[in-house]
Parts: C-alpha cells; sequence; structure tokens
C-alpha cells in the first residue's frame, strides 16, 4: 500500500484545502476542478468528484484523517451546523429555517474541504510541494 498513488484530482483539493482560502463553496470547487476536467461542471459533476475523492482520501491512511467510521454522521449534521443557535429554539424551530440548495452542498464542501485541509500531507510527491501540513498564511 506504501506505493499506491492518489489521484491527481485529490492532490489538486488537498492543495487547495491548505490555501488560507477560510471559505470552500461549491463555487470556489468548481473552479478548481474546471482545469481538470471541463468547463461547465454541473452541482451534479462537482458533487460527484467531491465525494469520490474524499472516499479515496478516507481510504488513505498516511492522509491520517478523521475514521471513516465518523465521516457519515459529520456530513449529514454539516447543513445543521448552519442552523442560527438559539438557546431556546425547538428541533422544529430550526426546522422551518430555509436554506438554497447552494447553501446545504456548501455546507458539505466545507465539512470535506476542512477534512482534507487537517491532512498529513508531507509524504506526496512534488506534486504538491511547497504544500505544509497545516494551511498556509499569505501575507
Amino acid at each position: 500500500m506504501l506505493n499506491k498513488k492518489i489521484s491527481p484530482t485529490l492532490k489538486a483539493l488537498l492543495a487547495y484545502s491548505k490555501t488560507a482560502t477560510p471559505l470552500f463553496t461549491i463555487r470556489s470547487l468548481t473552479e478548481v476542478l474546471e482545469p481538470l476536467y471541463y468547463p461547465d461542471l454541473t452541482l451534479v459533476d462537482v458533487v460527484s468528484i467531491l465525494v469520490t475523492v474524499y472516499e479515496e482520501a478516507l481510504g488513505e491512511p498516511r492522509l491520517e484523517m478523521s475514521p471513516a467510521s465518523k465521516a457519515g454522521i459529520q456530513l449529514v449534521l454539516a447543513p445543521l451546523k448552519l442552523l442560527p443557535v438559539q438557546p431556546n429554539s425547538s428541533a422544529e424551530q430550526k426546522a422551518e429555517t430555509f436554506y438554497t440548495l447552494e447553501q446545504f452542498y456548501d455546507s458539505l464542501v466545507t465539512q470535506i474541504m476542512n477534512g482534507l485541509r487537517v491532512a498529513t500531507v508531507n509524504w506526496i510527491p512534488a506534486e504538491t510541494e511547497g504544500v505544509t501540513n497545516s494551511p498556509r498564511i499569505q501575507p
């Protein structure tokens, strides 16, 4: 398994996750993925690529990511973390909050990209040269 190569898409998303960009969205992710695939990726394309790459990352022990057993629940809870925190609001009141489809998927993108952001990358060859294990701070 030590000689197993990771996909160019995973390398690109790892490098992107380590940038100083704190906000990951469907739109920003599309800009990263289109040069690797084709122009005008659809939402379905972007989400499919992202989930496939996330599964690859979770299966790569050298990345030292959060256990895959917790990944599903973290993704399911990601949209709920967008809800405004009000100490006295019930689950029913929170369920009445409306979000756009873009906001929903942005929360999933953020969850996955933050997982990649803390991944260990110093073992990856030159394609990610200059990428460190912690997010870079841009001057």
